[in-house]
């Protein structure tokens, strides 16, 4: 019985576990890549960095072969914010997928209270 904070980090993948990193008490980019590993340790797909890289990297296998990303710093990109209008227009999107997520972001409340 998760929370549905795990639940959704467990369906959106990389990015919501890059989402839950960063709304941690002291996030950090190392947190973030031992989360990865606890993760997605059981998918092929992905991979322990080399020893001397396994605290800020991790591996995906892609088509062509595996790929060495660093974490440093995905949190501080991942903090940048959309801008209010950008979510605005997004929210009145004729894609319901579109439309329904950005239509229940937290600056669609502030908008609506303001």
């Amino acid at each position: 019985a998760g929370s549905a904070s795990a639940k959704a980090v467990r369906e959106l993948g990389l990015l919501g576990v890059i989402d839950e990193s960063a709304r941690i008490p002291q996030p950090s980019d190392d947190k973030m890549n031992q989360a990865f590993n606890q993760r997605f340790e059981p998918y092929r797909a992905f991979g322990r960095a080399h020893p001397s890289k396994a605290k800020s990297c991790f591996v995906i296998t892609h088509y062509p072969g595996q790929v060495t990303y660093s974490t440093r710093g995905f949190l501080a990109k991942n903090a940048d914010q959309l801008p209010q209008e950008a979510v605005a227009l997004l929210a009145q999107s004729s894609n319901a997928l579109v439309s329904d997520h950005f239509s229940r972001h937290p600056s669609c409340d502030a908008a609506k209270q303001g």
